[in-house]
């Protein structure tokens, strides 16, 4: 019996045509089963966006308590280192309105201006380092601490590191420095502070002696 080579063709074709539309259905299946939909795949950015959010106010916050440790544990070395002086020559450094203590000071709050060495900027006053005063300290503390030289506050009354100045007539020699963030002035050498909120912290400050 002669072959329908026609029939053939056209009945291999229909069987290569259901073949790729079970194919196709087959891959559709798989996709809808095994992939993400549009919810799905908005709920795990939302999910990374907030574990991100979490690990950058937990560095944040970890970087804010050590500069904060840092700033104290210099200004603890020079009240000592001052009290010594004290001790050993009978009153405190004297002669300059106010010293930057340490080094490497920046200019103004930012410290992105051309200038250096400057640690407190208010309304009023402006207090710059004098080497003479970190020579002598220098004397009972080597090296000389450094503190943080982030600034507290705002563009018009800042503080940073660590500053020694006087009042005036008639006032106190004082230790003032900033802390980021809400914090609480720790005693240092059983001295109680004077806590000043500033722009993103505080400021504390210590009389160490009259003037």
């Amino acid at each position: 019996m002669p072959l329908d080579h026609g029939k053939s063709k056209a009945k291999q074709k229909g069987i290569i045509v259901k073949m790729s539309d079970n194919l196709r259905k087959s891959l559709a299946t798989k996709k809808t089963g095994h992939g993400f939909t549009i919810v799905e795949l908005l709920i795990v950015i939302v999910v990374i966006g907030i574990l991100a959010a979490i690990s950058i106010v937990s560095y944040n916050g970890i970087s804010q308590r050590a500069e904060n440790n840092k700033t104290i544990a210099a200004a603890e070395g020079y009240f000592k280192a001052i009290k010594m002086y004290q001790s050993e020559v009978g009153d405190v450094p004297r002669g300059w309105d106010g010293v930057c203590l340490g080094q490497d000071y920046p200019w103004d709050f930012a410290g992105t201006s051309s200038g250096s060495n400057q640690c407190m900027s208010s309304s009023v006053s402006y207090y710059m380092i004098k080497g003479n005063t970190n020579a002598e300290l220098g004397k009972y503390i080597s090296p000389l601490p450094q503190p943080s030289m982030k600034a507290v506050g705002d563009s018009s009354s800042w503080v940073r590191g660590v500053v020694y100045y006087h009042t005036g007539t008639g006032g106190t020699y004082r230790l003032k420095f900033p802390l980021q963030g809400n914090q609480t002035c720790p005693a240092i050498t059983g001295e109680t502070p004077t806590q000043n909120a500033l722009t993103g912290g505080v400021s504390c400050t210590y009389i160490i002696a009259p003037v």
